[in-house]
């Protein structure tokens, strides 16, 4: 398993950690999500978390939050926060996306992070979806790029480096696929 080491700067002091919150940048809904839940502290919390190991700026961390993108059809929160024991299980699949994937296919969207049971069984995802344990991503990258090319990407990175990151892959329809570092498969 592949794991990041804390910056050569040691650990994250209080007053850069601050700055991390006073950018404001997420959503209106994930600030009402926020505030009708009285979870900005944990989410203070988990930010803070991230950055102590370095994987904060990957990809949004409210992205990280979103349960999936039918969650009003089902009448479930859009968004939900994993326990603070599960918090470790993302951090080597952002990991995997800073050094590993981004590099090859630019930056992406997170489309699905943490699931509630609830919401994982509403949305058809496997008992033991890595969602549930906060180590999957469904993505979608930002740039443009063919679906033929954006598989072979990922066949590829999976064949040379997913038994390193114990990394699950999933390809979707269109260019949305599906990484996790809970088991080394494929689908």
């Amino acid at each position: 398993m592949i794991c990041v080491s804390v910056s050569a700067c040691g650990i994250l002091t209080e007053a850069p950690a601050k700055k991390l919150l006073k950018r404001a940048d997420y959503p209106v809904d994930f600030g009402e999500f926020l505030s009708q839940n009285n979870a900005y502290h944990r989410y203070e919390e988990l930010v803070y978390f991230l950055a102590s190991h370095g994987a904060h700026e990957i990809v949004p961390v409210w992205q990280l939050l979103q349960q999936g993108s039918d969650w009003k059809a089902h009448g479930l929160p859009k968004y939900a926060i994993p326990p603070r024991e599960r918090w470790n299980d993302m951090i080597n699949t952002l990991v995997f996306l800073k050094y590993d994937l981004i590099p090859y296919i630019g930056p992406v969207k997170v489309l699905s992070g943490f699931r509630t049971p609830q919401y994982n069984s509403f949305a058809g995802g496997a008992n033991q979806s890595r969602h549930l344990q906060f180590s999957a991503l469904d993505l979608r990258p930002m740039a443009k790029i063919e679906r033929s090319q954006l598989h072979g990407i990922l066949q590829n990175r999976w064949s040379t480096l997913g038994k390193d990151y114990n990394l699950g892959l999933g390809l979707y329809s269109g260019t949305r696929f599906h990484v996790d570092t809970g088991g080394f498969r494929r689908w």
